[in-house]
């Protein structure tokens, strides 16, 4: 079998666009059952029936956005903070200073200023530094419907240099062998998903030849070749019981198979959290809204 040419286009909702997506839909069908109603002389009996209807998938809607903020502030709230040196395997917190994990600049896409954080999902993984040791952050995650990206709610170039500035970090923390592929088994499923996938040969012989540099199986696989140089500046010192040419590296990724985000941003935890709780407010406040109107349609309905 040959290499595949190209990968497929793929693209990846999270649940609340799914949830926009499903209003939207809802929307345009209360529009089109209105005309109908309107072009056949219906009573309007029926138009408020619909806008009924249409109503209570809103305010579902909303509620299940506002219980997945409350249940972020939540998290951000009550993961306890580690040290990088001491920190358990698992989902863990970690808040120390974060640098690129290559040496070369990250520049805005607007006025190609050098910057410190345009937006991580293009800058590529990050190492923290604590007390002489060092982490590897994955970011290629963030986008997964499964995780949330905080920091990303704002595009605008950030001139202010971005070495030695605290990153507030969550996610699942594995300290593994320098000759570990931490990528492989998403490299693998997205091969698989997009691919006329072999399980009888190797992935390298999968990969197509054509990828797209911003498509997730591009993401993944420029950022593993910055692992690979993140371990090979990295082995040798390791302690004494190591084999030699390799290093016990300490890395923090998504943590896949669960509903718990993996979160990177340089704010600070408590400015997080009251950001979350803000934005639930607001929801509170919308969908009191949205639920009063509904009640009010669900009265002309069952006069």
């Amino acid at each position: 079998m040959e290499q595949p040419d190209a990968e497929t286009d793929d693209e990846t909702l999270t649940p609340l666009e799914w949830l926009i997506g499903l209003v939207g839909l809802a929307l345009i069908g209360g529009v089109l059952v209105l005309v109908v109603i309107w072009l056949f002389s219906f009573t309007w009996w029926w138009a408020c029936v619909v806008g009924f209807g249409f109503m209570v998938l809103v305010d579902f809607a909303c509620i299940l956005v506002i219980f997945e903020y409350l249940r972020k502030a939540k998290l951000v709230r009550d993961v306890a903070t580690s040290r990088i040196r001491s920190a358990a395997q698992g989902y863990v917190e970690i808040i120390a200073p974060a640098r690129p994990c290559l040496s070369a600049s990250v520049f805005g896409p607007l006025n190609e200023q050098e910057t410190a954080w345009y937006n991580h999902l293009e800058s590529g993984p990050l190492v923290l530094e604590q007390d002489g040791v060092s982490c590897f952050v994955r970011t290629d995650k963030a986008a997964d419907p499964d995780y949330v990206d905080i920091d990303t709610v704002s595009e605008a170039p950030v001139t202010v240099p971005f070495v030695g500035e605290d990153c507030y970090a969550i996610g699942l923390f594995r300290t593994v062998n320098s000759a570990t592929d931490i990528y492989e088994n998403d490299i693998r499923k997205e091969i698989e998903d997009n691919s006329e996938y072999d399980a009888d040969r190797p992935i390298s012989e999968q990969i197509p030849k054509e990828i797209k540099p911003n498509s997730t199986l591009g993401t993944l696989l420029a950022h593993r070749e910055q692992w690979w140089s993140f371990c090979r500046a990295n082995e040798g010192i390791g302690p004494k019981d190591i084999p030699s040419g390799t290093a016990q590296l300490h890395t923090l990724g998504p943590y896949s198979g669960t509903n718990l985000p993996m979160i990177l941003s340089r704010e600070p935890q408590r400015t997080l959290v009251k950001s979350l709780r803000n934005i639930t407010l607001m929801g509170i406040v919308m969908a009191a809204v949205l639920i009063s109107f509904t009640w009010f349609l669900g009265t002309l309905v069952w006069e």
